[in-house]
């Protein structure tokens, strides 16, 4: 084991320390506040979007502004239609209700893991200390990445981790969100 095997040991151990006394419940409410939380609204929507399009009351709600804008024929309908405003229109509902139904779900599952009962209490402890090892590592993932992209094979980063029994020097060259930045690449190209 190497330096930087013993410095991830500290640090997880550290954070999982945190996650403790933190809790599940309430780590999860401050995970799922700011930015994190519209991030993950967006995701949702991006996924549920191609869902609900087809639905018939949607697909009518759509037709209806397009028709509605179309017989107004002036060049501000015009422009609403060019940049196709109905579309819009669906994604801004759709982010409002995901992200209403995301405090809803959050509300309620960090009020029952924050219950006074003994086996939630430990269930609670438990699950926030899983949920900031989880938060780090995705945290640690993004840096790596960020710093590999910024930085050569050869930077003093990965020959800090060079040798790790935990296989850290793979990890930052291999990084899982490589594949993310590849697939975006090659869609732009």
């Amino acid at each position: 084991m190497i330096l930087a095997d013993y410095l991830i040991i500290f640090i997880v151990l550290v954070v999982s320390l945190i996650g403790v006394l933190v809790g599940f419940g309430r780590g999860l409410r401050i995970l799922t506040k700011g930015i994190i939380g519209i991030l993950i609204s967006i995701i949702n929507c991006y996924f549920l979007f191609g869902l609900i399009i087809h639905i018939g009351f949607v697909e009518n709600f759509m037709n209806v502004i397009v028709n509605g804008l179309t017989n107004a024929s002036n060049w501000f309908c015009d422009f609403l239609l060019l940049i196709r405003i109905e579309i819009i229109t669906v994604a801004v509902i759709l982010f409002i209700l995901v992200t209403i139904i995301r405090k809803i779900v959050v509300s309620i599952i960090s009020s029952i893991a924050e219950s006074d009962h003994k086996v939630f209490k430990i269930i609670n402890k438990s699950l926030g200390a899983l949920l900031s090892v989880v938060a780090f590592i995705i945290i640690a993932l993004i840096v790596m990445q960020i710093i590999l992209v910024i930085q050569e094979e050869g930077s003093p980063i990965y020959t800090f981790f060079k040798g790790s029994f935990f296989h850290l020097d793979e990890i930052y060259l291999n990084n899982p969100l490589s594949l993310i930045i590849e697939k975006i690449m090659r869609g732009v190209n």
